[in-house]
């Protein structure tokens, strides 16, 4: 990665997505989606197609905090983008998009309004149809350390069908109420800063009794 671009993302993280078919093919959200008092304002997407020598840049402008890039294990033109959208005002662009030609077109398939956006992306292990989005509206006002956050546009969802439905899935009948945080790859984890629940049940999330 070079400077400049690394300067802009902080390095990579789970904004970087790389293709298992073609290693080569490295694509960078940049901008910064954890709300603190210091954020770094970012750009779109860019990609390198040759392992990071040289980037160019794949739209998405006027997301400016990209959460999660996920890149289908078995196509690397497919890609979808968790965009959690201006940290200080309401914006169009954030939700969830996906692109299908490698970056030179993009489209929004998952979207609540203009003050909620997309913070997590996962594909269900061995399904790439299978994909959990976690939304989250939350606001960086001036002179907060810490933002207002969990509000009612945050929730979890997921699609079947690679990202033309989705279905939340956060509603407390299912457990509890979405908090914001990040989704775990492996067993349906969802994080917050203040607790981790674990779900087997794709989607069920069962609080202990007693």
């Amino acid at each position: 990665m070079d400077a400049d671009l690394r300067r802009r993302t902080g390095g990579l993280d789970r904004r970087a997505g790389g293709g298992a078919v073609d290693p080569d093919v490295i694509y960078v959200g940049t901008g910064e989606a954890d709300m603190r008092s210091d954020i770094a304002m970012g750009d779109g997407m860019w990609k390198s197609t040759d392992a990071g020598r040289t980037w160019t840049h794949i739209g998405l402008k006027h997301t400016q905090a990209i959460g999660s890039v996920l890149v289908d294990p078995h196509d690397p033109n497919i890609v979808y983008v968790a965009a959690l959208g201006h940290p200080y005002g309401p914006n169009a662009e954030r939700g969830v998009f996906k692109t299908t030609d490698g970056g030179k077109t993009w489209h929004k398939v998952l979207y609540k309004n203009v003050n909620t956006g997309a913070i997590d992306l996962a594909f269900q292990p061995g399904d790439a149809r299978v994909i959990y989005a976690a939304l989250w509206q939350t606001r960086r006002p001036p002179w907060n350390v810490y933002p207002p956050s969990n509000g009612p546009g945050s929730g979890l969802y997921k699609s079947t069908d690679a990202g033309k439905t989705w279905t939340e899935i956060s509603q407390p009948a299912h457990g509890f109420a979405a908090q914001p945080g990040r989704i775990g790859s492996r067993r349906g984890a969802v994080r917050s800063a203040a607790r981790v629940r674990h779900g087997r049940c794709q989607g069920r999330w069962p609080v202990p009794i007693g």
